[in-house]
């Protein structure tokens, strides 16, 4: 699986992309 990391505000968000 390949790892996207998503940016917001003050944080940071990983999310699975298949």
């Amino acid at each position: 699986s390949n790892y996207d990391k998503l940016y917001f505000g003050s944080g940071t968000k990983l999310i699975v992309k298949p």
